[in-house]
């Protein structure tokens, strides 16, 4: 299984507009490594100027939206508003992901084949990241705000792969 990253976000760092010239890994790659997608996300998420005013806010159902796609990389930002707001577990593909919360916080569970799920919860200011292998879930811990993450994936998402769970043990996948 993947190694599961947890990091805090620097105060200076700042984000330009959005373009592949921007972004501070070489174009020409087939992928990127998820400690680096943690990086870009991290990032993206202390500047809220570039996504901010995108967000819905007060509404009812999540709004998930696409900041970013070329070939090798998607961003894009997630407000959790409902206490019971959740993806259910799924994985994504051939995608590696790092997620990082920009504001509230996220619980995340990692299925561990063999072993029982491993949970964590993840605060403002922390993200976590894995390659394209990790089954996982997150769902939204009610504080009395909204709750906003900053997800990038690499290659961009092809697929999202759901999963159903018994007893600790994977389904296979439903197309989504």
């Amino acid at each position: 299984m993947s190694a599961h990253y947890v990091v805090t976000a620097g105060a200076d760092r700042s984000w330009a507009p959005m373009h592949d010239s921007s972004l501070p890994i070489d174009p020409a790659r087939r992928y990127v490594q998820p400690c680096e997608l943690l990086r870009i996300a991290r990032d993206v998420a202390a500047c809220p100027l570039a996504w901010g005013s995108l967000l819905e806010g007060g509404g009812e159902r999540p709004s998930h939206i696409g900041l970013f796609t070329n070939p090798l990389l998607e961003i894009s930002v997630i407000e959790w508003l409902g206490n019971d707001d959740a993806t259910g577990f799924h994985d994504h593909g051939a995608s590696c992901t790092a997620v990082f919360v920009a504001r509230g916080t996220i619980l995340h569970t990692l299925l561990r084949p063999g072993h029982g799920p491993l949970e964590t919860c993840v605060t403002a200011g922390e993200g976590f990241c894995f390659d394209h292998r990790c089954v996982h879930r997150m769902r939204r811990r009610a504080p009395a705000e909204s709750t906003v993450t900053i997800h990038v994936y690499s290659p961009p998402l092809g697929r999202i792969g759901r999963l159903g769970q018994e007893k600790n043990s994977l389904l296979p996948p439903r197309p989504a």
